[in-house]
């Protein structure tokens, strides 16, 4: 498979076990009595930071865009995308919506943009 079209399906494929980790009988971080409480936000935060920073490669690979249209055309997808999971989850009988999970789905695809388009990260990439 040819880089390119590695660095397109990575996002995708990353896309689809969120999406299954989301709305799929997988217990959630919540559940789990030894874990600190709402220890599920650094869950979706770390989810969320890798789906950014797949999603802004992708962009940044087929275009040559400016940071700051980068910033807002993957942090709004990744936004659109997170309330689209919990409005999923607030229709299952066995998942709850949380505006906190989307909150933290918004800052961990924010900082993961950022560092997908930092300098330092665009001369390692390419190597």
């Amino acid at each position: 498979m040819k880089k390119q079209n590695r660095i397109i399906a990575a996002p995708i494929v990353w896309a689809a076990i969120v999406f299954w980790l989301h709305v799929g009988r997988v217990p959630s971080a919540e559940h789990a009595s030894w874990l600190p409480p709402h220890a599920d936000k650094i869950v979706h935060f770390g989810m969320f930071f890798i789906l950014g920073f797949l999603h802004a490669r992708v962009w940044k690979s087929l275009k040559e865009w400016p940071t700051s249209t980068l910033f807002v055309i993957t942090t709004s997808a990744s936004l659109v995308y997170g309330a689209t999971l919990e409005g999923l989850q607030s229709l299952l009988t066995y998942r709850g919506a949380d505006i906190l999970d989307w909150i933290a789905d918004g800052f961990g695809s924010m900082a993961g943009t950022g560092l997908a388009t930092t300098k330092g990260w665009d001369s390692w990439w390419r190597k």
